[in-house]
């Protein structure tokens, strides 16, 4: 799926490297199973690596993460991620 929608090895290699790799993967492949665009998926794949950083889910593959937790997160601001034409 990460290589239909980055092209760029860096970016690529970053999709492939960061933590929950498979359910980023498997998420985006429902996704575009219901029809989202290229673009679409593309925004997403990226919100969903920053949330996994923001998360520093990688240091904590068990835990469960509250909601507090998540809304105390300083989350990027999903127009800096690209827009759909």
């Amino acid at each position: 799926m990460f290589n239909q929608l980055f092209f760029r090895s860096d970016a690529l290699t970053r999709q492939l490297s960061a933590p929950l790799v498979d359910e980023r993967r498997q998420y985006l492949a429902l996704c575009a199973a219901q029809g989202m665009s290229k673009c679409t998926l593309e925004v997403k794949a990226r919100l969903l690596l920053s949330i996994a950083e923001y998360l520093r889910l990688a240091e904590r593959p068990n835990d469960t993460i509250s909601l507090p937790e998540i809304k105390s997160q300083p989350f990027p601001d999903s127009t800096q991620t690209g827009n759909c034409l």
